[in-house]
C-alpha cells in the first residue's frame, strides 16, 4: 500500500498520465483475505486517495498457477489435488488474457473514469468451470487420465500450519462472487482465451515442458 502511495504521488505530481490500470482481485467485501485486502487497498490508494482516473481489473484464479511445480507433475500422473467439491464453480483467469485487457483499456480514451470518479471495478474471467471439468481438461489435453481429488488433508495442514493459504482455500470455497464472462466477452471481442485453447497454447501436453518454460513465454 505505501508503494502505491509512492507511485500514485509521483503520477499527481507529473500530471502526464490519464489512466491507470491496475491487476486486482476478483472478491466480495467480507472475502477475509489478507492479500485480496492488500489488492483493494491499492485500488482505493489511486482513485479515492489521490483521485486519478482508475480501471481496477479484478482476475480470478489464474490458469497459470496450475503449472507450478506443486501442482503439475500429479496431474500428468492423473490426480488433479484441488480441495474444493467436484462442482463447486471456479472461475479462471489467465495472465496474458489480463494483459491483453489492460492494454485494450489503456488504448480506449474514452475508457478513463473522470478524475476523481469512482475506479470502474471490472471482474475478469474466460471461462467457469469445476474442478471435475477441469480434470477433463487436463486429460484431454496431456492424452493420459485425470480425475480430481479433493486434497482434505492439505486444507487441514493449512489450517494448522499455513494460515494465508488457509485464507485462499476458504475463499475459494465459500465465496460468492461472480464475473460476468458474456459481458466480457461482448466488451473485448477475441481477447479471452478459454481453459482447453490455454491448456494448447501453452502446451500442457508436453511432458517436459515446466512452469519456468512458460513463464519465458508469457
Amino acid at each position: 500500500v505505501q508503494r502505491a502511495q509512492h507511485l500514485a504521488a509521483s503520477i499527481k505530481e507529473s500530471g502526464g498520465l490519464t489512466h491507470v490500470v491496475y491487476n486486482s482481485a476478483a472478491a466480495e467485501p467480507t472475502h477475509g483475505v489478507v492479500r485480496i485486502a492488500q489488492k483493494h487497498a491499492v485500488e482505493d490508494v489511486f482513485s479515492t486517495e489521490f483521485g486519478l482516473p482508475s480501471t481496477c481489473l479484478r482476475a480470478n484464479l489464474f490458469m497459470e498457477e496450475l503449472w507450478k511445480s506443486y501442482t503439475r507433475p500429479p496431474i500428468l500422473k492423473g490426480t488433479y489435488p484441488f480441495s474444493l467439491p467436484p462442482d463447486r464453480a471456479v472461475y479462471l483467469t489467465s495472465v496474458r488474457d489480463m494483459g491483453r485487457l489492460a492494454g485494450a483499456c489503456l488504448a480506449r480514451p474514452d475508457a478513463a473514469p473522470a478524475a476523481g470518479a469512482s475506479p470502474r471495478r471490472l471482474n475478469v474471467a474466460s471461462e467457469l468451470t469445476s474442478p471435475a471439468k477441469m480434470a477433463e481438461a487436463f486429460a484431454k489435453a496431456q492424452g493420459s487420465p485425470c480425475v480430481h481429488e479433493r486434497a482434505r488433508l492439505l486444507r487441514w495442514i493449512a489450517r494448522l500450519f499455513l494460515p494465508d493459504l488457509y485464507e485462499v482455500i476458504q475463499f475459494y470455497r465459500t465465496s460468492t462472487e461472480t464475473t460476468d464472462i458474456d459481458a466480457l466477452r461482448e466488451e473485448f471481442p477475441s481477447l479471452l482465451t478459454p481453459f482447453p485453447d490455454f491448456l494448447e497454447e501453452t502446451r500442457w501436453g508436453d511432458t517436459e515442458a515446466t512452469y519456468e518454460d512458460l513463464a519465458r513465454s508469457l
